[in-house]
């Protein structure tokens, strides 16, 4: 089972931050030296729509970018059976079509994370509920079509898939289960083809420094191997960076440590840089044990960037992965700080300069806690979603 301290610790109440870390985790886990800058000015951070319940609540997902310039997402909650939606908007804000989950338990519902677009020109995704087992599925989206489920998660297969889909190098989809379906264990890894047939790569075991309970998607370097991340378990119980082989072999390449000054609890999904290194977050721990941005080697020497501090001119508990943009720089939000404490938006340089370019305000209508990844589209904007008091947004890359 997982750390006790570092458990309580990411899932005691405490206001709000209590709330939604139960909102964004424990609901699915119920089975260097950078210096802070001031808020940026002039950074044209706008508001482009705001969610209505039919349309999407608690928009957790990350955003992919389809043809003529349309975003597609998800939400975990919202539409007419508050199962959960797809939604389709203009880089505008003008929402095109929503289509909603449910109403029936069997349904596909809850999805969680954001769709992937594949080479078939389809999208891909996941629900954390629903199908026949009730353990989740895998769904198809035709632009212009409803969804359509391909598989749906069995006894031995998973259960609730968390991370976003990857489209690996062989064409097929790779993903996570927060569960994995044998005797209650924390996890497993899938592949399934673009059909829907799907096997089980590897299962996750409570065990001493075994990794467990994937959140984050995979990613596929250079190497042709694949990198996850664990929120618990491995040599100091603080979670996990892993490696993949395409055969499925796994082993840790580096464990966190549930005290450690290199954060611990890694919530999100990693990046390959440019410059070859993986870059991540981990949601808490580190000096100020609030989170810390790191780099890491495929061999497992990780570096701190910066360590999360709260207060006006920082953020803290960031869930959402980071994204490097075409000037190089990378960028990404926290759940918390800032100076309205609901959430940041930031630009993080890989010489740990680390600037806050927005503090969201729920109270002005920006919504708060963006947990989904950043999207450069097209136009050159990053786009991100809130996951309270639902909105779109965008702000130049500067």
């Amino acid at each position: 089972m997982p750390s006790t301290t570092l458990f309580n610790r990411l899932t005691m109440p405490d206001g709000r931050r209590g709330w939604c870390m139960w909102f964004a985790m424990a609901a699915l886990l119920a089975f260097g030296p950078g210096s802070s800058a001031a808020e940026a000015a002039g950074s044209g951070f706008k508001v482009l729509h705001v969610f209505g319940p039919a349309e999407a609540r608690s928009a957790t997902g990350d955003l992919v970018e389809g043809r003529g310039k349309r975003l597609y997402g998800t939400s975990w909650y919202g539409g007419a059976a508050d199962s959960g939606t797809v939604f389709e908007i203009t880089t505008d804000g003008v929402m095109n079509v929503t289509y909603p989950f449910g109403p029936k338990q069997r349904d596909p519902h809850e999805p969680v994370t954001g769709l992937t677009l594949a080479n078939d020109g389809n999208f891909y995704g996941t629900t954390a509920d629903g199908g026949s087992a009730l353990f989740g599925t895998v769904f198809r989206l035709a632009p212009g079509k409803e969804p359509r489920t391909i598989h749906e998660f069995v006894g031995g297969e998973g259960i609730r898939p968390t991370g976003r889909l990857l489209q690996g190098s062989d064409g097929n989809l790779y993903g996570v289960t927060v569960n994995s379906g044998l005797g209650g264990q924390p996890g497993a890894i899938f592949r399934v083809t673009l059909d829907g047939q799907l096997t089980v790569l590897h299962n996750f075991l409570y065990a001493p420094e075994e990794p467990h309970r994937p959140y984050g998607g995979l990613i596929q370097a250079q190497d042709g191997n694949y990198y996850g991340t664990t929120l618990f378990g491995g040599p100091g119980r603080g979670g996990t960076i892993y490696r993949m082989t395409p055969s499925g072999a796994v082993t840790v390449v580096h464990g966190f440590d549930e005290n450690g000054a290199d954060g611990c609890a890694p919530y999100a999904q990693l990046l390959e840089a440019d410059d070859g290194l993986l870059y991540g977050t981990t949601s808490a721990c580190g000096d100020h044990a609030l989170g810390t941005a790191f780099r890491v080697t495929l061999a497992g020497a990780l570096e701190v960037l910066h360590q999360f501090k709260g207060g006006a001119n920082d953020g803290r508990e960031p869930r959402a992965p980071l994204i490097q943009a075409s000037n190089g720089d990378f960028y990404g939000t926290t759940c918390f700080g800032g100076a309205h404490n609901d959430g940041t938006l930031y630009r993080l340089r890989a010489n740990g300069e680390f600037t806050v370019l927005h503090s969201f305000d729920t109270t002005d209508g920006n919504g708060w806690c963006p947990a989904g990844a950043l999207l450069q589209a097209s136009d050159g904007r990053l786009y991100g979603t809130t996951s309270v008091d639902g909105t779109l947004f965008r702000i130049r890359a500067r």
